[in-house]
């Protein structure tokens, strides 16, 4: 979300932000749930929607507030002050300058008590008090509140961060307006070796915080020609800047093509592989069925024959039974009496074993 923001795709950034808020609400993540909110808040500000846009930095930064005064701890703190600084400068920007104070109060109380706040790095602290005191110092400059801005130049002023190259271009107009020059110029000269050391003149911090400084310098001490020699240098780097945009613009979208590309042969790659999966699936299933079959026709046909063993025994022995009692008959009887002791034996046997025995004499 903050990469696409950063990058300027509100609507991509917009959209991860409000999955991360509602990932934060579900899971209970306060301090989550205050970097979305504050975030939200910035996106909504470059989209124009200011009223929805405060609402959410109020929301960020009263949570924060409530955090931070029910544990007074480190990452309160730092929570705390920056939801107050974004709010503020958003509130300022839309001069509602009322609730703007208000926030600047509740961001001097938390900053006053954090002196009593372990810190991880003694360095942390005095970074916050500068950055937060040169935000309200800018914003009573905006608001023309003189005796505001100099209390809080004076105490921005007074940390060790302020006394850094690359922050003292933050008082550059004020020693302007002061006719302090000296001081104003060492700032200039001091920021641009800054940025030589760093190896990036390229770049619109180098533009705005010291070649456009160099020129109203140059331009307030009446020296047109070196004014004249700065305009031209800030031509120069605002032409290096858009190649350099245009340069990294071309590689962003080969990284994306490329990207896109490597997606599209995985995507191929997951569907061919599902096919085979389906198919070795499908075989395999098959093979089981037909597995299935043959073990239950190997049953079916041996029950069959044990059955068939068995008719074939029992119908034997009840031959072999009659056979032996016409035998006996027919030496003991007269031929009239033998007939009427076989209707006696044909009717006393059931039909179902007689047609059985038949169809068995048929098979022998």
């Amino acid at each position: 979300a903050f990469s696409y923001y950063n990058e300027n795709h509100i609507g991509n950034s917009l959209k991860k932000v409000r999955e991360l808020l509602d990932m934060a609400i579900k899971n209970n993540d306060e301090e989550m749930r205050i970097n979305s909110l504050e975030l939200i808040g910035h996106n909504l500000m470059e989209l124009k929607e200011y009223d929805n846009a405060i609402k959410n930095n109020k929301e960020a930064a009263d949570r924060a507030i409530k955090m931070f005064y029910e544990n007074p701890t480190f990452r309160p703190f730092d929570k705390s002050t920056v939801a107050c600084n974004s709010l503020i400068i958003n509130l300022a920007a839309l001069k509602r300058y009322a609730e703007t104070e208000k926030y600047i109060q509740e961001l001097v109380a938390i900053l006053e008590k954090g002196k009593n706040i372990k810190f991880p790095s003694e360095k942390y602290y005095d970074i916050r008090l500068w950055s937060s005191y040169k935000t309200i110092m800018e914003i009573y400059h905006s608001m023309k509140k003189k005796k505001e801005y100099e209390k809080y130049r004076i105490l921005s002023e007074a940390t060790q961060t302020a006394k850094l190259p690359e922050n003292r271009a933050f008082y550059f107009a004020y020693n302007l307006d002061q006719k302090n020059y000296k001081q104003a110029w060492n700032d200039i000269v001091n920021l641009r070796q800054y940025f030589v050391e760093k190896r990036d003149t390229v770049c619109n911090d180098f533009l705005s915080y010291v070649l456009k400084n160099e020129l109203i310098y140059h331009y307030e001490l009446g020296d047109y020609k070196m004014a004249l020699n700065s305009a031209w240098d800030i031509i120069e780097c605002k032409d290096s800047i858009n190649r350099r945009k245009e340069i990294e613009d071309a590689a962003q979208l080969a990284k994306i093509y490329e990207t896109q590309e490597k997606e599209k042969q995985l995507a191929e790659q997951k569907a061919e592989l599902t096919k085979q999966r389906n198919i070795i699936i499908s075989v395999a299933t098959l093979l089981v069925i037909g597995a299935v079959f043959i073990v239950v026709l190997m049953r079916l046909n041996r029950k069959v024959k044990r059955r068939n063993k068995t008719i074939v025994v029992v119908s034997h022995s009840e031959a072999t039974h009659n056979g032996n009692t016409l035998q006996r008959l027919a030496t003991d009887l007269t031929p009239e009496q033998l007939i009427e002791q076989l209707q006696q034996i044909f009717e006393a046997t059931p039909q179902q074993e007689f047609e059985g025995s038949k169809e068995l004499s048929t098979r022998e």
